[in-house]
């Protein structure tokens, strides 16, 4: 082998390497959930998003105990979280807006909140041939 061809095969292996390291190997990192806090001003966030079958962690940060209840999502009713305690929760196939409120204060507003979950995505399209 002649050192040009040599050197274009080693320019073309470093394209190839850089191509897939910026294509991150055709993956993609999974993301941590988004997380809500319960304290004694409300959750927060009070508005979330998240991906087709993604999670949400809640954490009880207040001094008292708290009981997630959602009408239209049952995914989001959780049993009651002392102090301290944290769930997490897997949200089903959108697009959907989810409400929830906290059972234990189920008037008080603060404790309300929403979820919405994207559609999934498209699907790749199919070979008909």
């Amino acid at each position: 082998m002649t050192m040009n061809r040599v050197a274009i095969i080693h320019l073309g292996s470093l394209v190839f390497l850089l191509a897939v390291a910026a294509c991150d190997g055709g993956g993609s990192a999974p993301q941590e959930p988004p997380v809500a806090t319960l304290d004694e001003g409300g959750v927060s966030p009070a508005l979330i998003s998240v991906e087709t079958g993604g999670s949400i962690q809640f954490v009880n940060g207040d001094q008292g105990p708290h009981q997630l209840y959602s009408y239209d999502c049952s995914e989001l009713s959780t049993m009651i979280l002392q102090p301290a305690a944290e769930v997490s929760v897997q949200l089903g196939v959108g697009p959907k807006v989810c409400h929830f409120q906290d059972m234990l204060a189920p008037l008080s507003s603060q404790y309300w909140g929403t979820v919405e979950v994207a559609a999934p995505p498209p699907l790749p399209p199919t070979d008909q041939g």
